[in-house]
């Protein structure tokens, strides 16, 4: 079981026209070997799936866009606790059923990024219906295959 990992940070952000971010020191990344998704806490309040990013040797980052600080009630230069853990990684079950279903498509999904997976996964897991998934996941398979 991945470790939770609890840290405090301020909300940053180099120019308003950019999103604002948190920033990780590396020390509570050393689990970490690349951009991660990982399932996120702030002062107490699910945000849900974030993506954690390495920013240079020393620190890792995420991402904070402006609905999700109003939601939290946060603003730049605002301190706060962020709780973390690593996500589950595996497929949602509409994706992988219908990868499971087409080789031609696996092997596509197959020659794809790491983070191309990632993103289309997570296309696909962010739909709160299962129908809506299992269309999202018909999708990214039709992309796969033209």
């Amino acid at each position: 079981m991945p470790p939770v990992t609890r840290v405090s940070s301020i909300v940053e952000q180099h120019r308003p026209d950019l999103s604002a971010y948190a920033v990780i020191a590396s020390d509570h990344c050393s689990h970490l070997k690349g951009t991660t998704i990982i399932e996120t806490t702030i002062n107490g309040m699910v945000i849900g799936r974030r993506s954690i990013k390495r920013w240079d040797a020393e620190r890792w980052f995420i991402e904070l866009p402006k609905t999700l600080l109003k939601k939290v009630g946060l603003h730049v230069g605002d301190a706060f606790e962020l709780m973390f853990e690593v996500a589950d990684g595996a497929l949602p079950v509409e994706l992988a059923d219908r990868l499971a279903r087409d080789a031609r498509a696996a092997a596509r999904w197959n020659a794809l990024t790491p983070a191309r997976q990632r993103m289309l996964a997570e296309h696909v897991r962010e739909a709160n219906l299962a129908v809506t998934r299992s269309r999202r996941a018909q999708r990214v398979i039709a992309s796969l295959i033209c």
